[in-house]
Parts: C-alpha cells; structure tokens; sequence
C-alpha cells in the first residue's frame, strides 16, 4: 500500500527509506519504494520533491511541493515517469491533533495522464506515540481512475539516533471502500 495514494498495489512485502531535509522555511525529501518479492510491481519507485512553507497564523501552514516521481520497474525512469506537485494544508486543532489535506497532482509533464488524489489525514501525537486516521479520494477529476480508501497507521517515533538522525517504526491497516 502506498500512503500517499490510498491505494493496495501490492500483497507482497514492502521496504521504503524516507528522508527529509527540513528547514523552518523549505526542505526536501526523497522516498524509495521497493518491493521485496517483485521488481516489477508499481511499489518499486522514488519521489523527490521540494518544499517551501507558508504560515498563516500559529495554526495553518501551506505547503506547496514540486518534484517528480520515477517508476523502477525495470529501469532507473521507466515509462510512466513524471512531475508531481502536491499541496499540504495543515491545521493544529491543539497540542495533541492536526488535521492535514494533502492535494497530490501527477503526470503532469511527459505522460499527460494527469491524476488527483486527496489524502485528509487526523494525527494524534504525544512525545513517542503516534496515531493517525487517513481518507483517500481520487476524484475522476483528470482519469478514470475513482476510489476511496481509509487507513490507521499506529507508530513509535522522532527515538533519537544522533543530534540529526531519528528511527521511527509503526504498523499501518488500509481498507479499500
């Protein structure tokens, strides 16, 4: 399953890297994607994006983000590779929850099969412990593609390793509606 998606690509077993370079103002992040059975799945990709974030008072912040995503089932950029822009809108309800609608857009550039999906997340954090409820909807807007799903990701995170490197561990459940 992929949680920006909202979608179950694969049975089989999944490894993936994330890592973030976060600034107060802009950041980068990387994600890799492999399945551990099968190469040849669509699981197996990375997504680079750029960050810049706006803040609209103490509670919300936007988020645009730009980048691409590479599809690797036989090659480094096989067919099916392309732009992504996707926009975060974040809100702290309080100390505790954040209510988040990430906008993904993709095949932007070369494929032209342009896709939108809506990932509404509702995070609850305390020191270590996180639990999030997710909702997808991809909404026909560009393909033909439509589907809602939701999903509960439950985690141990931010344990540090070093003053720079943190392991975060979890499980995750998604229900395709």
């Amino acid at each position: 399953m992929f949680f920006y998606s909202g979608r179950i690509i694969s049975d089989n077993s999944v490894s993936d890297v994330h890592f973030i370079y976060d600034r107060k103002k802009w950041g980068f992040q990387i994600f890799k994607a492999v399945d551990l059975v099968d190469p040849t799945t669509d699981i197996n990709f990375t997504m680079a994006v750029l960050y810049k974030n706006f803040k609209f008072g103490k509670r919300i912040t936007v988020t645009p983000n730009a980048g691409f995503v590479l599809e690797q089932k036989k090659s480094i950029a096989d067919h099916g590779s392309d732009a992504v822009v996707i926009l975060n809108t974040v809100i702290k309800l309080n100390r505790h929850f954040i209510f988040d609608n990430s906008a993904i857009f993709g095949s932007l550039l070369l494929t032209h099969d342009y896709n939108w999906t809506n990932r509404f997340r509702l995070l609850f954090t305390s020191k270590h412990v996180d639990a999030t409820g997710f909702l997808w909807h991809n909404n026909k807007a560009f393909d033909h593609t439509g589907y809602a799903s939701t999903g509960i990701n439950l985690s141990y995170s931010r344990m540090k390793l070093s003053d720079h490197v943190s392991l975060s561990t979890g499980v995750s459940g998604l229900l395709m509606l």
